[in-house]
């Protein structure tokens, strides 16, 4: 074989070589990456749950930018229904500080509008910290089921080691406004105690306590009893480690969910 015939050979390897790795990029989400905005090519609901720290709002950020889908964390869903004036919403009001004493009904009312009506909604949502206990669970497919639509994905970020929670929890900042989180040392803001995109305070809320953190965790728990179970008759519960890294936590999520759909 010639020194021509030689450098055709390698060229059309590297060639090749690079469209596999064209395809394998693909496939493969790390972080951040895929595609931020732009129709996907299916609906997708999820519902993601874990204890106090487990980083569900940073997961559900990231799969709200990954599958173009809105993200509905109950606090936000709360703000946003109130600011609209929606009919209804007046006792959701006076317990605005104390989403947990929103009665199942009046959640499943909120989350409804806000599905319908929030335009980040149509490819889909991912609910931040819901459904909280059977009830809701139960009453969330209803719902669904009204419109002709279901749950495809019920997910918990798991984490056992207590005291890594109390250390998430403890330094989290908050932008009260839009509910954005951020972390002393996890996550900092760009700018000491400022918001990174509206430059306004941060607040450690006081309620970020260790004995806090504590009473939640054992209230998750003991409200999330039976959610497994009722989800898992239904093959769309899953469980993912929570203690991974920001990074390792999503690529594992998206594993789960396109192991469901696959």
């Amino acid at each position: 074989m010639g020194r021509s015939d030689d450098i055709s050979s390698i060229q059309s390897t590297l060639s090749d070589l690079e469209q596999r790795a064209s395809t394998l990029e693909s496939k493969i989400s790390v972080g951040d990456t895929g595609p931020k905005n732009g129709p996907i090519d299916k609906h997708i609901r999820i519902a993601l749950v874990g204890p106090p720290g487990s980083g569900k709002s940073t997961q559900a950020t990231k799969l709200k930018n990954k599958f173009c889908i809105c993200h509905l964390p109950i606090g936000q869903v709360l703000r946003s229904q109130i600011s609209r004036g929606t009919p209804g919403v007046k006792s959701a009001r006076d317990v605005m500080g104390h989403s947990s004493l929103v009665t199942d009904e009046t959640m499943i009312d909120l989350i409804r509008d806000e599905i319908n009506n929030n335009k980040e909604c149509k490819n889909g949502f991912v609910l931040d910290d819901f459904p909280r206990n059977l009830t809701e669970a139960r009453l969330l497919d209803q719902m669904l089921e009204s419109q002709n639509q279901r749950l495809h994905h019920a997910i918990e970020l798991g984490v056992s080691d207590t005291g890594l929670l109390e250390s998430r929890i403890t330094g989290r900042l908050t932008h009260l406004a839009s509910g954005r989180l951020y972390h002393t040392i996890f996550h900092p803001p760009k700018e000491y105690m400022k918001d990174d995109i509206t430059g306004e305070p941060l607040v450690h809320r006081p309620d970020d306590t260790v004995k806090n953190t504590r009473d939640r965790l054992n209230i998750y728990r003991e409200r999330m009893t039976l959610i497994p179970d009722y989800y898992k008759r239904k093959g769309i519960w899953r469980e993912v480690d929570g203690s991974q890294g920001e990074g390792q936590v999503f690529n594992s999520i998206l594993r789960e969910i396109e192991r469901e759909g696959s």
